[in-house]
């Protein structure tokens, strides 16, 4: 017997993994702080218990890069079946440190550490997010040429 065919389609795409909002992002010394989503389209499913998560290693060659937590973690309860997806923030400033450098080019490497979940997550990867960081300090020069003559850093002069 034999079927019926129909038209050939394409269905829609959607990527399965974890990936970052922004995987370039440029960071001045001056700013507040900036704001990366790790974003899951895998959820996180508990295995035999009810405390699983996916722990997220971050490491960095950043010298001055600061982040609001020491470890992240992607948990059941980040899953928004509404959207699909997980999302866990990751804020950092860069230290202020007074010096005149030059603008930085730096990684942030995430790994994951599933505990306690399914397979799916066996190989997942992360990309890593490349920060750009701007040196906002001007070079200037302090000088004193006798009692009481004083130029200071910013050009301001004292006689």
């Amino acid at each position: 017997m034999t079927g019926i065919k129909s038209d050939f389609r394409n269905s829609n795409s959607y990527f399965v993994g974890v990936t970052v909002d922004h995987e370039i992002l440029t960071l001045h010394e001056v700013d507040k702080e900036a704001t990366v989503k790790l974003i899951s389209t895998i959820p996180v499913v508990c295995k035999k218990r009810s405390d699983c998560e996916v722990g997220v290693q971050l490491s960095s060659n950043c010298e001055k890069l600061m982040v609001d937590k020491c470890a992240l973690a992607i948990k059941p309860s980040d899953w928004n079946p509404s959207r699909g997806q997980a999302e866990v923030p990751i804020k950092m400033t860069l230290q202020e440190d007074n010096m005149v450098k030059n603008n930085q080019d730096c990684f942030i490497k995430m790994t994951p550490l599933p505990s306690g979940v399914g397979s799916e997550w066996t190989g997942a990867t992360i990309p890593a997010v490349k920060l750009h960081t701007v040196d906002n300090v001007k070079p200037g020069l302090c000088s004193a040429t006798g009692d009481p003559h004083i130029t200071t850093f910013d050009d301001t002069r004292y006689a």
